[in-house]
């Protein structure tokens, strides 16, 4: 889905690709309750929280300032 409003919005380059990733990250973020309340390995305590966890969060940012790295290089016109 970022990947066609990237594109829809005619956005270039990896500075934007990032900045369409976190905000897509961000804007989901708050979902984690959603995941820590019902998904069973968080349940079941094989998980730890994830929605205020820094680890989590951290990985989360760098996992999609890589993706929106990748994103804006590879879209072209």
């Amino acid at each position: 889905m970022v990947g066609v409003v990237f594109r829809r919005l005619s956005l270039r380059g990896w500075k934007a690709g990032i900045a369409v990733a976190q905000l897509e990250s961000a804007a989901l973020w708050p979902g984690m309750v959603a995941v820590d309340r019902f998904h069973p390995d968080r349940r079941s305590g094989a998980w730890p929280r994830l929605l205020l966890n820094p680890r989590v969060f951290g990985q989360e940012v760098v996992a999609h300032a890589i993706f929106g790295i990748v994103l804006g290089l590879l879209v072209r016109d």
